[in-house]
């Protein structure tokens, strides 16, 4: 996980519109990540972070104007977003927008969450009560002790982006509340304020 954020505010992508709803042009976006159980499940944030750079990145002013999120976590760690002190190392994959599933997997192993109970949910979303300051607690510790790094905080509600589509009008997301709720969510694809990216990278 990246020590600071790409972003503090951007919108996911456009309105009304299903990525690849016809599945012709490879896996990602086939199938929308509209249930807690398939926010478990989805595990491709690469897939789908890349895939979004690649069908939209050559397309005028598409990337940055309008998939924001996915353009700043392009140019994360790049000497030209004044990131370049957080390059990936070699060898990695290189910066992504983590999936819901790479989430649950941040929340679970750094926030020290329990999410268990919640991997066959066939719910939309999932509310758990009490577990926002927990989460931000626990990852905070790691992050405390390097400098310069960017904390994690309730707040006043603080909310991440996924690469992880809803449906033709939402994207998934990860909402840390100020009552102390952590949201499994969705929100407007549109949404831009104080909509975060924290990108990670895998080996």
């Amino acid at each position: 996980m990246a020590l600071t954020n790409a972003s503090d505010g951007c919108r996911w992508g456009e309105v009304r519109k299903d990525e690849n709803s016809g599945g012709a042009d490879g896996e990602p976006f086939k199938a929308n990540t509209d249930k807690v159980y398939k926010m478990y499940k989805n595990v491709d944030g690469y897939g789908e972070t890349h895939w979004i750079i690649d069908t939209y990145g050559n397309d005028g002013t598409a990337l940055p104007d309008t998939y924001t999120a996915f353009y700043h976590a392009s140019r994360y760690g790049t000497a030209e977003s004044s990131t370049g002190k957080y390059a990936a190392p070699e060898k990695t994959t290189g910066w992504f927008i983590p999936s819901m599933g790479q989430w649950w997997d941040i929340l679970s192993n750094l926030g020290k969450i329990d999410l268990t109970n919640y991997r066959d949910d066939t719910g939309s979303y999932k509310y758990i009560s009490g577990a926002a300051p927990i989460a931000v607690a626990n990852m905070n510790r790691y992050l405390e002790k390097i400098s310069g790094a960017t904390p994690f905080s309730t707040g006043t509600g603080t909310w991440f982006w996924s690469s992880s589509e809803y449906n033709h009008l939402n994207a998934c997301g990860v909402y840390f509340d100020s009552r102390d709720g952590l949201h499994l969510e969705y929100n407007t694809k549109r949404s831009s304020s104080s909509l975060r990216v924290r990108c990670s990278f895998a080996f």
